[in-house]
């Protein structure tokens, strides 16, 4: 089994809990992002499904990439987020990178998240918002 330690900006591991690298500012989101690299499906309204590439997992949301065009606002269910499916909205966009927030997720399938996540690097992105 690999475990995988959070580190700062000098390869230094984080501290137990931390949320952000020293001088880096604070983070702005309720939840921690971790990076996490995985295939996953999107099921748009009327049935289209779009296969994407998931980059960071938090029990808030996600982001991934794709080639196909999706609009802000717009609803999905996603496939595969620690064995579920979830419902999301499309947040944010840059190229083919898009951010999805979690809609009304059970307690089950928040701690199913905790335990994927749990161990993985934080996830820190040289763009804002994404």
């Amino acid at each position: 089994m690999k475990i995988f330690v959070p580190m700062d900006n000098k390869g230094q591991p984080l501290k137990e809990g931390a949320t952000k690298v020293a001088g880096e500012g604070a983070e702005r989101r309720k939840f921690t992002r971790h990076r996490f690299s995985a295939r996953v499906e999107i099921r748009r309204d009327k049935g289209l499904d779009v296969d994407a590439m998931m980059f960071e997992l938090s029990e808030g949301g996600m982001s991934a990439a794709t080639a196909n065009m999706m609009t802000i606002g717009e609803k999905v269910e996603v496939n595969a987020i620690a064995g579920q499916r979830v419902q999301a909205i499309v947040r944010r966009k840059h190229g083919a990178m898009y951010g999805f927030e979690f809609l009304g997720l059970s307690e089950d399938t928040r701690e199913r998240i905790r335990n994927v996540v749990r161990g993985l690097p934080v996830f820190l992105s040289i763009l804002e918002d994404v």
